[in-house]
């Protein structure tokens, strides 16, 4: 007997939405059973001035003294590396909003957002600087990291070098810019990182 087809080969419907599962997307946080228990939300505080994003680091602070449940942690946008305690995620974060014109969920003063702390071994995804990738392409993963605050993303030269692993990056993923309160999705450069 001969099979004279491929029980093996996988194929999309011609005209199908789901061009192609490459890739990575902008603040996911990649499935793992341990990792997964560091998850919390925490508020975006009232003085807040600007949203928070997923896959952006935070400086996270303790509202009342003696409580360790998420619900009484604030987080604000890091502004510099050593302030770093974690990055927000998009997994479990369901209160983003997203507004007319932008297609990427913004995290607004007293909302919600997920993040990870530094030290869990979360993987997650964060935005790559155009101009660090070949620096950061087919390196060691102890190779040091940093954070430029002006373009929002990892790169290869700062002040302080992150606590992090450089795992991978990927070219073909899903990540976003964020200028005059507008956020918008592109193709680029993303890395995996595990914290």
């Amino acid at each position: 007997m001969s099979i004279t087809f491929n029980p093996m080969l996988t194929t999309s419907a011609s005209n199908n939405f789901a061009t192609g599962t490459e890739g990575w997307t902008q603040g996911d946080f990649q499935a793992d059973p341990t990792a997964r228990n560091w998850l919390i939300a925490a508020r975006v505080p009232n003085s807040a001035t600007t949203p928070l994003w997923p896959g952006m680091p935070i400086t996270e602070t303790s509202v009342v003294t003696g409580i360790t449940s998420s619900a009484d942690v604030a987080i604000t946008a890091a502004t510099t590396e050593a302030a770093i305690t974690g990055f927000t995620v998009i997994n479990q974060a369901y209160g983003g909003i997203i507004a007319p014109g932008d297609n990427v969920p913004l995290f607004y003063a007293g909302q919600t957002i997920s993040c990870i702390r530094l030290g869990s071994n979360a993987r997650i995804v964060v935005p790559v600087d155009a101009a660090a990738i070949s620096a950061l392409s087919n390196v060691p993963i102890n190779t040091p990291v940093y954070w430029d605050f002006a373009t929002n993303s990892l790169t290869n030269s700062g002040s302080t070098a992150l606590p992090v692993k450089l795992l991978g990056l990927d070219s073909n993923s899903k990540v976003f810019t964020y200028a005059s309160g507008a956020a918008t999705w592109t193709t680029g450069t993303a890395a995996l990182i595990q914290i």
